[in-house]
């Protein structure tokens, strides 16, 4: 039996590797900006042609103009602050519909471009050493958790918007993923304090997805839950009822071997609710600054993580995204890490033993010690610690990925 066949039940990353995240620009801005040279690299299929069958049949019947359709980007911290999937996201919708950033996780503290208060109630669990028993562990690799929300005002969570995209700022309604009450809640939404919604949520479901008009993305929106008893919150969705939506979920500290965690009843349920055809799965940087030379468990490890998500979802096409160059200092100046090959080497295979489709990431950025080249760039679009984009940077990689996504669209796919 191969490794790839066990489920992970410990990401081996080093967790301090990743301790830089890029502080946001105007992530939104689509304008071309690349180095000296312009690079571009094709999907690579291993001669599974139908690889993102599953996300252009999707598109080809008209979902898009239907229902929304969901497009899940796992990532490090490489994508806090909604980078690189915000672009993503805003070049696909600017030509499939939609607005609305997608989901967000109450009461998790991950940076993104949505100003997030919770009262005290709320705990947030994750794969990363969370405390909760349940262990029912959503598409965010995490849950948020309620004991009970008996207080006049309930517990209650607040977003003010920070997306400066004007489809981001537009959203017209909310929805979110609840479950494993044993009692029954009433979740109310407020815009600017005027109510404008409230459902009663019956308790017995493992999962319930939740609609609630919004009127407008614009002000101050809260939601307040009120009920005796656990609750777990899965995600809270900014959408309108069509259009396309990229939802960002950065894992910070991880090499992308958690997903074997996951309750995969609880994620398929949720990705069954917000129609998720396309899962862009991105990570290495955490995998590169080790003293293994052989790679071969990580190898196997992806291709196991790649499986267990096909499983939550086979109506769904994956991209695995190779890792992107990092360099190190040495005596002669920049170098790429040793690592960089063999990881992204490690992920190619794992792809291929999955069957699904590969992205070069370091390909894209130029090859061997692009990342320095980056780095030292004006504007720079890589950071100092010579590991991490800046936003500049972050939103070129991301063009270059969905121009090559966009670039395998079938003919009877129209805009």
């Amino acid at each position: 039996m191969l490794l790839a066949d066990v489920p992970v039940v410990k990401d081996s990353v080093v967790r301090h590797a990743d301790s830089v995240s890029a502080k946001p620009d105007s992530l939104v801005d689509t304008r071309p900006i690349a180095p000296a040279a312009s690079v571009s690299v094709p999907i690579e299929f291993f001669g599974n042609t139908h690889a993102l069958d599953a996300f252009w049949g999707a598109l080809a019947r008209g979902e898009h103009r239907s229902r929304p359709v969901g497009v899940l980007h796992y990532a490090d911290s490489q994508a806090e602050n909604d980078l690189i999937s915000s672009t993503i996201r805003d070049m696909l919708q600017s030509r499939f519909g939609g607005v609305g950033i997608g989901l967000v996780h109450p009461g998790n503290r991950t940076p993104n471009l949505i100003g997030q208060r919770c009262s005290q109630g709320w705990r947030f669990h994750s794969v990363h050493g969370g405390s909760s028993n349940s262990r029912y562990y959503g598409i965010f690799g995490g849950l948020s958790e309620l004991q009970g929300a008996t207080d006049s005002d309930g517990e209650w969570v607040r977003f003010v918007g920070r997306e400066v995209n004007r489809r981001g700022a537009k959203y017209n309604r909310l929805r979110l993923l609840l479950g494993h009450n044993v009692q029954p809640y009433w979740v109310r939404c407020s815009i600017d304090g005027d109510v404008v919604d409230s459902v009663l949520v019956e308790p017995g479901k493992a999962l319930n997805a939740i609609t609630l008009g919004a009127k407008s993305g614009h002000g101050r929106v809260e939601v307040n839950l009120q009920g005796d008893g656990p609750m777990h919150a899965y995600g809270l969705l900014q959408e309108s009822s069509a259009g396309i939506y990229v939802h960002n979920i950065p894992v910070r500290g991880s090499s992308g071997t958690f997903f074997g965690q996951f309750d995969e009843g609880v994620a398929s349920a949720a990705m069954s609710a917000i129609n998720v055809r396309l899962i862009i799965v991105q990570y290495g940087i955490n995998a590169v600054p080790s003293s293994i030379t052989n790679y071969k468990f990580y190898e196997n490890s992806m291709a196991s993580q790649l499986r267990a998500l096909k499983r939550m979802r086979p109506e769904a096409s994956i991209v695995l995204v190779g890792v992107s160059d990092m360099s190190q200092k040495t005596p002669s100046g920049y170098a790429s890490h040793p690592n960089v090959a063999r990881v992204r080497a490690a992920q190619r295979r794992a792809a291929q033993l999955a069957g699904v489709a590969f992205w070069d990431c370091y390909s894209a950025m130029g090859g061997d010690n692009s990342m320095s080249t980056w780095a030292l760039s004006s504007p720079p679009l890589g950071q100092k610690d010579f590991t991490h984009f800046t936003s500049r940077g972050a939103r070129l990689i991301a063009q270059r990925l969905t121009n090559a996504l966009l670039s395998t669209k079938p003919a009877n796919v129209s805009k």
